[in-house]
């Protein structure tokens, strides 16, 4: 240690606390809730303070600095603890090396000190002339990885001080953290290690490990947690989140959205946060009935996507204000044969607009619908520029509002495949700047995860790609039905319906 100009008497003081680590040898000022966690991570309880645990959580909202956090404990452990053996592991092979991997490289070029006694690679970090035996090696899994995929992911730690650290653990499959314990388990000569378990997330979903170990009693005994939050209210909001812009992000997604709560808040979902709807409301609309009645003043709009690979189906939606009705699907289905059974439900139920997805084969389906003499069709482009800029394409923003329909009381078909499909689709805000933008998740990265194109939902969806509105001959007339469908959702006034006034 003389060698690396370490301080006599140093190790000693980093060793029992990584706060002082982190301002000596890392040349960092911790935040207050990095603070903490040092502290916690060493085992040190203040007043005020939990109780420190061997299992630690930090659940933050997004850019708070949380990897850095994670980075320097690893350092710490590595630098204080002999012979350690570790593991640092994310969602993805890709997320470890864009971040939780390049922070340790940041720590490092900071500090003389760790770049004297250790080798750092895209693989590993190894302490100089023992490489086999001091390390922490990078890891990761498939997020559909089996119990013995998980289990694999954490072979191979052995001594007295094994660690184990996990980046991004939000969507993590809960066995892999069950598969992590194990290193609590070891004991040598008699007496048991000394190890450490870290795990930091944005609170995505409402299972999974971070969930347990911050809302179930039984899990939340065992670990010490940290909430790190964005808000702009709270005086102990992380620093490195603009409160101008957090505040600018509540006022237009709103406070109690899922984006807002998992990304600026700090907070779990309502549901799991990377998907629109949750399988509870899908089956509510499911078995929603509308009276017609309610309805029948309402434009009709139709929509078709069509299909574009061998086991894709072209799907027709027929939509009249909350209600959704049976769709219609063909499956290798020439152009022609499939242009003319469209127009028959055209003709038939006279939508006041036809949309129709125009990618690929869907721009001759509206060529022949038009040479055919069809009014209102329109094509959509699903990766065009949407209409509202909060979204980052014309599907997300369809999708979006396809689900507010729903949550406002929306009934859809009870067909299992489109009440699967509405769940399937995952999305993401793309934060450019200053500036977030709601993307869901494209077809090719859906068939990347194995998933077949929601042809069904998109068509669903397909419904709300421009604004619709009901012909006004029947108000122009003065024909009390147009009244009576204009405000049927006013007619709770007591009395009958027998008996009641449109007009009054």
């Amino acid at each position: 240690m003389k060698k690396a100009g370490v301080p006599r008497g140093a190790p000693a003081r980093w060793r029992a606390d990584c706060r002082q680590f982190a301002r000596d040898v890392c040349k960092v000022e911790p935040d207050g809730w990095q603070d903490e966690f040092f502290a916690a991570a060493s085992g040190i309880t203040e007043p005020g303070m939990q109780p420190a645990k061997t299992r630690l959580a930090l659940k933050a909202c997004k850019g708070p600095g949380k990897s850095f956090a994670m980075s320097i404990v690893i350092w710490w452990w590595m630098m204080t603890r002999w012979h350690a053996n570790c593991i640092a592991m994310s969602i993805t092979e890709d997320n470890l090396k864009t971040n939780l991997w390049p922070e340790l490289a940041r720590v490092r070029q900071r500090s003389w000190a760790l770049q004297q006694a250790f080798h750092h690679t895209a693989e590993q970090i190894t302490a100089k002339k023992f490489e086999q035996t001091w390390f922490c090696k990078a890891r990761s899994f498939p997020q559909n990885a089996d119990k013995t995929q998980q289990a694999n992911t954490i072979a191979g730690l052995h001594g007295r001080h094994p660690a184990v650290f996990c980046d991004e653990v939000g969507d993590y499959p809960e066995g892999v953290i069950v598969a992590a314990e194990a290193i609590f388990s070891s004991m040598i000569d008699g007496l048991p290690v000394e190890g450490l378990l870290a795990m930091a997330g944005n609170p995505t979903r409402t299972d999974g490990p971070l969930y347990l170990a911050c809302m179930d009693p039984e899990h939340r005994k065992n670990w010490w947690v940290k909430e790190i939050t964005g808000d702009p209210l709270d005086p102990s909001r992380a620093s490195r989140i603009d409160p101008v812009w957090a505040q600018s992000e509540i006022d237009k997604w709103g406070r109690e959205s899922d984006f807002i709560k998992v990304n600026i808040l700090g907070k779990f979902p309502s549901q799991q946060a990377n998907k629109l709807l949750g399988p509870e409301e899908i089956a509510v609309a499911a078995s929603r009935e509308v009276n017609p009645r309610m309805v029948e003043q309402d434009p009709v709009v139709m929509s078709l996507d069509v299909a574009r690979f061998g086991d894709d189906e072209s799907v027709l939606t027929r939509r009249q204000g909350l209600q959704a009705f049976r769709q219609m699907t063909w499956r290798e289905t020439d152009l022609m044969t499939l242009a003319d059974q469209v127009i028959n439900q055209i003709l038939l139920h006279k939508p006041v607009a036809m949309f129709v997805d125009q990618t690929g084969l869907g721009a001759g389906i509206i060529d022949r619908l038009r040479q055919l003499g069809t009014p209102n069709v329109i094509g959509v482009d699903f990766g065009g520029g949407p209409m509202d800029p909060r979204f980052a394409d014309r599907r997300s923003e369809m999708w979006w509002l396809m689900a507010e329909w729903v949550k406002k009381g929306g009934s859809i078909p009870n067909e299992v495949t489109l009440r699967n499909e509405l769940s399937t689709p995952l999305f993401d805000y793309k934060i450019t700047g200053k500036t977030s933008k709601f993307i869901l998740e494209s077809k090719k990265e859906m068939r990347k995860r194995g998933v077949h194109s929601p042809s069904r939902a998109d068509s669903l969806a397909l419904t709300w790609a421009a604004p619709v509105y009901a012909p006004m001959s029947l108000m122009q007339m003065g024909d009390p039905r147009y009244f009576a469908g204009a405000y049927a959702q006013q007619r709770i006034r007591g009395g009958t319906e027998e008996d009641w006034d449109p007009y009054g």
